[in-house]
């Protein structure tokens, strides 16, 4: 979807609802479909999933009958050389090559995997942790598990708002970092200080997977939609993290275990902090950078977008709109 400069704010907010899924979800489940007579058999269990089933084949009926918008490889190259055009760049000349050698959802990739596995691994051992390393019972951890789900809802709201201000790298990086230093509290401290670090990187996690996925698919041109169904294969780090830090939980304790964790953080760090100084480690998001390039234009005397329109026979852009006029110094000074 167009613009590609808010696509990280539009990514994370349509996620937002997710989070919001995942703690509504069990309570609405736990009030009308698990309490009564019928709450320890499967009775409702089965009609929980034949709606979720109808739900599903409902959704499959109207993408198959809705014309949905389907942009082709030429069009992406063509945005991509656009985004460039607009900044005053040159196409970059590793988008020629073929996909096995576009390192950035490559790289991508892996910091997905990274994330989905640290993400599955903390909700998972959640209560185990709770239970094993404070004086928590069962039933109370799994209220501070739907406490700590709505921390990550919140959290990715938030993120949602400073994506509009802040460069989506930036705000990886910041996340990764107080991520990467609380799971290694996590994994040292114990007691209710252990508990509240672990409920805080669900907070601090939030907003990674749709950051992620944009930065690792941002202006590939005809290489997007190859790079976006890489990027997704990413949640098998779901079905890998898990089962590695259950071995570590059986021989070292779930606490201990918690440092499997650090090491992708680190990695995400370190992905996000290349992408930033790639990117000329602007703080400002990309919208918000477009806007103070234009007033700083406005202010060293070249015309706005209005006027621009009036000159399009000086910068030779003829037959385009104004949308498509290229902001460029030199070409204003020829007006």
């Amino acid at each position: 979807m167009r613009p590609a400069k808010t696509a990280a704010f539009r990514l994370q907010f349509s996620q937002s609802f997710n989070g919001v899924a995942s703690f509504s979800g069990p309570l609405i489940a736990s009030k009308y479909f698990f309490s009564g007579g019928n709450s320890g058999n499967l009775t409702n269990v089965q009609f929980v999933y034949m709606a979720v089933a109808g739900l599903g084949l409902l959704l499959a009926t109207l993408f198959l009958i809705i014309a949905l918008p389907e942009v082709s490889e030429a069009e992406l190259q063509a945005e991509a050389n656009d985004l460039a055009d607009s900044h005053g760049e040159v196409e970059d000349p590793q988008l020629a090559k073929p996909f096995i050698q576009q390192y950035r959802p490559i790289f991508g990739f892996i910091c997905q995997f990274m994330y989905v596995g640290a993400q599955v691994t903390i909700g998972s051992f959640f209560i185990n942790y709770v239970t094993e390393n404070a004086t928590y019972t069962s039933a109370e951890a799994s209220n501070l598990l739907s406490y700590a789900l709505i921390l990550f809802t919140v959290g990715r709201f938030v993120s949602t708002a400073l994506l509009s201000v802040f460069s989506a790298s930036l705000i990886l990086m910041c996340n990764a970092i107080i991520c990467a230093v609380i799971s290694v509290l996590i994994a040292s401290l114990r007691g209710q200080a252990g508990v509240a670090c672990i409920m805080a990187i669900m907070f601090f996690e939030s907003c990674q997977y749709p950051v992620i996925f944009v930065l690792s698919t941002q202006g590939l041109g005809r290489h997007t939609r190859r790079a976006a169904g890489l990027l997704v294969q990413g949640v098998v780090g779901g079905a890998v993290f898990p089962p590695i830090q259950g071995a570590l939980a059986d021989k070292f304790g779930t606490r201990v275990s918690f440092w499997l964790v650090f090491p992708a953080f680190l990695y995400i760090t370190a992905f996000a902090g290349t992408m930033w100084f790639k990117n000329g480690h602007q703080w400002t998001s990309a919208a918000e950078a477009e806007i103070n390039r234009q007033a700083r234009l406005a202010s060293n005397g070249y015309p706005s977008q209005e006027t621009a329109a009036y000159a399009t026979d000086s910068i030779d852009v003829k037959d385009k709109s104004v949308d498509d006029i290229r902001y460029d110094e030199n070409a204003f000074k020829k007006i």
